[in-house]
């Protein structure tokens, strides 16, 4: 007892380091939603109170245009506003500093009516300010076409004919639309105001009594850059920054941590491998601690099924059938201890995940008590496997997701092909049970998936060349039988014995 005691300690150690080894060689940490939203790359933002200009060489403009304009003096003279439309012309050029700042010089020529009624011709010159209210209240977007500008400037007048040059303040509003992103159609209502005795009649010294009321349409053309950049607001990048090195010190953190658990587990496996060469048993489970890939990654291979007691009761039942003797019997009872310890200890380092009833036992509800079978008495068992009334060894389970008949994993379809070379090799019937959750669902879907289930499997024998006249299927619907419940999410595949 103490013997198998101790192999079965040195057994179960490999097993957990096996285990361990396995669990943490795959990304262990917990936040991969955050992480996720971390490495995905963000979606640009930009500050909306923050433009970077091009610079002196960008968002220059020149114009020219050309209409009518109206002398309205002090004193007023005989004509109506009609008889005092005379010609103009204008040529500028500006710049814009801001989306809604930016100043021009303009030079304009007149003919004009004074209050003798008799014309006159000056030009004018003034620097104005610019102030796009459109861009001003609705921001700067490359498809807005249209704009409002308003204008306010200083500058000085010349009559030829009076000989005057007295100052002026200039104001008004230009509408512009974007032909392109260069050039633009302008039309401006202007006024210049300036002293009463411009055209040679007035008060001198009095401002505000002439004023020139002028009308005119024109172009303008863009010279350098155009436009303004928006500036990327840097406060989401900054902040993803920080959360990047915080997850950088934490998972660094956790490698050193996995470091050092991989270094005792090394030297753990390590022991082990001294107690199972001194017992003797390291060729026939050294292959446990060849699970490294070439690269030195922990691969875990799904446990495959031993039958190697399927065909020692292969043997017993062609005894029986031969009529051993009692004595026979007793032989086969009374096998050698090792033996016993060794088949058990392949059960563990197989490490069988509930694809036999042995490896769910713990699972069971606490109300559920399966009957145990007397193996001591050889003539009962051997007489109800032989009936077909008892499965061969224990059932074999595939698991599937929730709602699917997804397997929770495809490496479970290697324990098929065992499956198939056995049945093929001593014709076995087999039975599918597929079943459900019935915590989760309805009866009616939990019945659909066992049945779903049950087919699934039985496609994938008939795919191995398993004929369908040795497959009998049983549906159990919804199962609340194991705990947890994602065990009662399976289908089982028992064989029996074909029926003398």
């Amino acid at each position: 007892m103490k013997h198998k005691l101790y192999i079965l300690s040195a057994a179960l150690m490999a097993s957990a380091v096996s285990s361990d080894a396995f669990a943490y060689a795959t990304p262990i940490y917990s936040k991969s939603r955050d992480i996720g939203e971390l490495l995905y790359k963000p979606s640009i933002s930009y500050n909306n109170d923050v433009i970077e200009s091009p610079g002196w060489k960008g968002n220059w403009f020149v114009g020219s245009n050309g209409g009518i304009n109206a002398f309205l003096g002090t004193p007023m003279g005989c004509n109506d506003l009609g008889g005092r439309i005379k010609g103009q012309f204008g040529i500028n050029a500006g710049k814009w500093f801001t989306p809604t700042v930016g100043s021009r010089v303009s030079f304009n020529g007149y003919w004009l009516k004074g209050a003798d009624s008799r014309t006159q011709d000056g030009w004018g010159i003034s620097s104005e300010i610019l102030w796009n209210l459109t861009n001003s209240l609705y921001g700067t977007h490359e498809s807005n076409r249209f704009g409002l500008v308003p204008y306010l400037g200083v500058g000085m007048l010349h009559n030829r004919q009076a000989q005057t040059n007295p100052f002026a303040l200039s104001y008004g509003v230009i509408a512009q639309y974007g032909i392109t992103s260069r050039l633009k159609l302008n039309l401006e209502l202007g006024c210049k105001t300036t002293f009463s005795d411009f055209d040679g009649a007035g008060t001198p010294n009095r401002f505000g009594g002439d004023n020139i009321l002028s009308l005119s349409a024109g172009v303008s053309f863009t010279l350098g850059s155009t436009g303004f950049r928006k500036v990327v607001d840097a406060r989401p990048v900054m902040l993803d920054n920080s959360r990047l090195r915080e997850l950088c010190l934490s998972l660094s953190d956790e490698n050193d941590r996995l470091s050092r658990k991989s270094s005792n587990d090394a030297r753990i496996v390590a022991e082990l491998k001294k107690i199972l060469e001194i017992e003797g048993l390291l060729s026939r489970y050294g292959n446990i601690f060849n699970n490294e890939s070439d690269n030195g990654d922990v691969v875990r291979a799904y446990p495959v099924n031993d039958y190697s007691g399927l065909n020692s009761l292969r043997a017993r039942l062609k005894g029986a059938n031969n009529d051993y003797s009692s004595k026979m019997l007793k032989e086969l009872e009374g096998l050698d201890d090792i033996d016993d310890e060794i088949d058990f200890i392949d059960n563990i380092l197989n490490d069988t995940p509930a694809d036999s009833l042995s490896g769910l036992a713990h699972g069971v509800n606490k109300d559920v008590s399966p009957k145990p079978v007397d193996i001591s008495d050889g003539d009962s068992y051997l007489a109800m496997i032989q009936s077909g009334k008892q499965c061969i060894g224990s059932p074999i389970f595939f698991f599937f997701d929730l709602g699917t008949t997804n397997l929770t994993d495809r490496s479970q379809l290697v324990n098929l092909d065992e499956i198939v070379r056995v049945a093929k090799q001593y014709g076995l019937k087999l039975r599918v049970t597929g079943a459900a959750d019935s915590d989760t669902g309805t009866s009616e879907i939990n019945h659909r998936l066992g049945n779903d289930r049950a087919d699934y499997i039985i496609s994938q024998l008939q795919e191995r060349g398993i004929s369908t006249s040795l497959i009998t299927k049983i549906n159990r619907g919804g199962i609340d039988r194991f705990n947890p419940g994602e065990a009662n999410r399976h289908c089982k595949i028992e064989l029996f014995l074909t029926a003398k």
